[in-house]
């Protein structure tokens, strides 16, 4: 399959750590692949996660979509290697909120407490060859406004990052990257002496205050993928819609 993305795209990936790419599904395989989900997100809302991973395995529409050879060339590119693995799948659904609207100091607050990022990648892990990353990628099988399930994300946040680990990790825990490991933003309240404690934050520098910063809704239409490298921090939102509409009209 030819390689799907082009340079402008895959610098855009290495800045912005993120990639917003339309699907070749077809209409009817989309209506199918939602079908799936439907069915598969009744499974892990009644059944165990073995009898969940039992669904994933067996459901054919499902099965078919997640075996697109576009998704593989696609993590092939952006992870500048001849061989991907998928090591994690689900199916996810956003519940609709209450409708009740949300003020801007209520959305920051949901950001501080809630951005993170999933895997913990050095900067020479990240621009190496094959790239050092865990690459993830969520597939929209509806619309995503704004407002309704739309991930938020502080494009370029994963290079500082990844820079301070460079800086700081020994090689020998170098060596171990990327590994799985949950961390937040430090709090602006905690001094260096208490952040020594809690190995879970990242410090924020001066110049990128990561919980001080806007994150971006990362809007997307039905048939979109969203890769991104799990180094980046990123956030869900409550979802105060109680209900769908079209990516071009005004939220109620």
């Amino acid at each position: 399959m030819a390689a799907p993305l082009t340079g402008e795209q895959l610098r855009a990936f290495e800045t912005s750590g993120y990639a917003l790419l339309e699907s070749p599904l077809t209409p009817d395989q989309l209506d199918s692949a939602e079908d799936a989900f439907d069915r598969l997100i009744q499974v892990r809302q009644t059944h165990s996660q073995a009898v969940l991973s039992q669904a994933l395995a067996t459901d054919p529409p499902f099965v078919e979509l997640i075996s697109h050879p576009w998704f593989e060339s696609v993590a092939k590119q952006l992870l500048r290697s001849e061989q991907v693995r998928l090591i994690e799948l689900g199916p996810s659904q956003f519940r609709p909120g209450t409708g009740e609207s949300r003020s801007a100091e209520a959305d920051a607050a949901h950001w501080r407490s809630g951005a993170h990022l999933d895997i913990q990648v050095s900067a020479s892990g990240f621009d190496a060859t094959p790239r050092q990353d865990m690459l993830a990628c969520w597939f929209w099988v509806s619309d995503v406004p704004a407002e309704r399930g739309a991930m938020r994300i502080l494009p370029g946040s994963h290079r500082p990052i990844q820079e301070h680990f460079e800086r700081t990790l020994t090689p020998e825990h170098r060596a171990m990257l990327p590994r799985h490991q949950v961390l937040r933003p430090q709090p602006s309240d905690t001094t260096q002496e208490t952040w020594s404690n809690h190995p879970e934050y990242i410090p924020e520098p001066a110049d990128f205050p990561y919980t001080e910063c806007e994150p971006m809704p990362v809007v997307a239409k039905r048939g979109t993928a969203q890769f991104f490298t799990q180094s980046l921090l990123h956030s869900v939102r409550p979802r105060p819609a109680p209900a769908p509409w079209p990516l071009n009209a005004s939220p109620p």
